[in-house]
């Protein structure tokens, strides 16, 4: 169990970042932050994964720059941040901040892109540490 140096929770939730934004998955933050006991200084890190992305041509293409037929680092990284904007500005994302804020929770959205979804998920969840894990599927 993870635990902040001033003692709370850690909390990751990890969402499908190549499909459009769940509604659904943010609502099961906001159901968690409601009914758990949720600490000052408490961290929930929303972790989306980026796994496909629409190429120039419109097509679904994995997100994978190793491959000769992979897409370039350019559009992954123009991908994420276009991501990031569509959750940061969500109306969804804006009532799980404003409770975060009233709880003095800590929240951040992060963009992880990677050719598996799984093996990204792991791997963030491996360096984050944290005490519990909410996965939308």
């Amino acid at each position: 169990m993870a635990k902040l140096e001033e003692g709370g929770e850690k909390v990751m939730a990890i969402q499908d970042g190549s499909r459009k934004f769940s509604w659904n998955a943010a609502m099961g933050i906001v159901w968690v932050l409601r009914n758990s006991p949720f600490r000052k200084g408490d961290e929930i890190t929303l972790l989306v994964v980026l796994h496909q992305v629409n190429n120039p041509m419109g097509h679904k293409q994995r997100v994978d720059s190793n491959s000769m037929l992979g897409l370039n680092e350019n559009l992954i990284k123009k991908e994420s941040a276009r991501k990031m904007e569509e959750y940061t500005n969500n109306e969804g994302m804006h009532e799980i901040m404003d409770l975060c804020e009233l709880k003095k929770i800590r929240f951040k959205v992060e963009v992880h892109a990677g050719p598996s979804a799984k093996k990204v998920a792991l791997e963030a969840a491996k360096n984050y540490k944290p005490t519990w894990i909410i996965l939308d599927r």
